[in-house]
């Protein structure tokens, strides 16, 4: 919840979601390895595995620097 008037946020609810890859046909398939250890890296850098966008920037600039500086 968001109070305008004083600025006070409180949380009133959270969600666990799962992402399930399908294949053609609609059934579940498992999820690469990548995948799995790129989500992992995320969680302990950033508290989640799903970044927002101004985060995904900043990642793709720091690996970027990191390419340059090898």
């Amino acid at each position: 919840m968001h109070n305008v008037h004083t600025g006070k946020q409180e949380l009133v609810c959270s969600t666990k979601m799962v992402f399930v890859k399908l294949d053609e046909e609609g059934s579940p398939i498992p999820i690469s390895d990548r995948v799995k250890t790129r989500y992992d890296e995320r969680f302990k850098k950033y508290g989640r595995g799903l970044l927002h966008p101004e985060e995904l920037e900043k990642e793709r600039k720091e690996k970027d620097i990191a390419r340059q500086q090898k």
